[in-house]
C-alpha cells in the first residue's frame, strides 16, 4: 500500500493545526500522544479516520472526525509505554519494544549482514544486536472496549464511504 493512514504524518498534521504546544509554542506530537492514549477507550472520545494522504479503504474514504463535543474528552497523564501497550490491547499479542529509534535502518543492515556472510541466520544477528528495553502483555480487560471502538470505526468508514460515493 502506498499510503501510510496510520502513519506519524497524520499525527504531525493534526497537532500542527490542534496542539499541544511546547512552553517553546512548538507543535508536541509526543504529548499528544500520551495524552490521547492515557483516555482509554471512553465511550465518547472522538474517533479520527486519518485517511489524509491516502485510504486502504478506497478513494471515497476521507479523513473525518467522528463524535466531537464541545467539551474535553477523557484524558490522564500517561507514561512512555502507553503507545505500546494500545499496540498490544488492539492486537491481542504480547509486544517488545527495542533500543533502536531506527529499528528499519537496524533491520536493513542485520539482513545485509546475513546477505554478506557475516552472519548465519535472523537468530544469530538478532542474538548480537537487538535488545528488548520493555515488554507489554495485552490486557483482556481492554478487549470488549477495543472491539466497540473498532466496530465505530468500521461504521465510520461506512458512512464515509457512503456520503462521498460517486455514481
Amino acid at each position: 500500500m502506498s499510503t501510510s493512514p496510520a502513519g506519524a504524518v497524520c499525527l504531525d498534521w493534526a497537532v500542527r493545526r490542534l496542539g499541544p504546544w511546547t512552553a517553546m509554542g512548538e507543535p508536541d506530537p509526543k504529548a499528544a500522544a500520551a495524552e490521547a492514549f492515557a483516555g482509554g477507550d471512553a465511550r465518547d472520545n472522538p474517533l479520527f479516520l486519518p485517511f489524509l494522504y491516502g485510504s486502504p479503504h478506497g478513494p471515497d474514504v476521507e479523513g473525518a472526525w467522528v463524535g466531537l463535543r464541545g467539551r474535553r474528552f477523557a484524558c490522564a497523564v500517561a507514561g512512555p509505554a502507553a503507545p505500546t501497550q494500545l499496540l498490544a490491547d488492539v492486537l491481542a499479542i504480547p509486544v517488545e519494544v527495542t533500543d533502536s529509534d531506527e529499528a528499519g535502518a537496524r533491520g536493513a543492515a542485520m539482513l545485509a549482514g546475513i546477505g554478506t556472510g557475516q552472519f548465519t541466520d535472523l537468530d544469530q544477528v538478532t542474538d548480537r544486536w537487538v535488545r528488548v528495553i520493555r515488554s507489554q502483555e495485552p490486557r483482556s480487560s481492554q478487549a470488549h472496549a477495543r472491539n466497540d471502538r473498532y466496530r465505530r470505526y468500521l461504521a465510520a468508514v461506512k458512512a464515509i464511504q457512503t456520503l462521498n460515493a460517486t455514481d
